[in-house]
């Protein structure tokens, strides 16, 4: 399994995660089949975090709830 770790670094690495996710969670085709990101913040309060773990959970969600094999959204399994 092709897998990649992806680290964000502070709030432009979660906003970075961030597009990313969407476009996973929409179909665009990515070279891997799971994705772990790393979010490296020292702001514990950055709201840009929280928001990026809160989108982590609904893809996840979603994604355990469709079989992504049935088509290319969701496909990326993210860890």
């Amino acid at each position: 399994m092709n897998r990649l770790f992806l680290f964000c670094i502070g709030g432009t690495g979660s906003r970075v995660l961030k597009a990313l996710v969407y476009m996973l969670a929409s179909g665009v085709k990515f070279p891997v089949r799971e994705l772990i990101p790393i979010i490296i913040d020292p702001d514990k309060d950055n709201g840009d975090v929280e928001e990026i773990i809160r989108l982590l959970n609904y893809y996840q969600n979603i994604r355990n709830q469709i079989d992504p094999d049935k088509s290319d959204f969701f496909k990326v399994k993210i860890e």
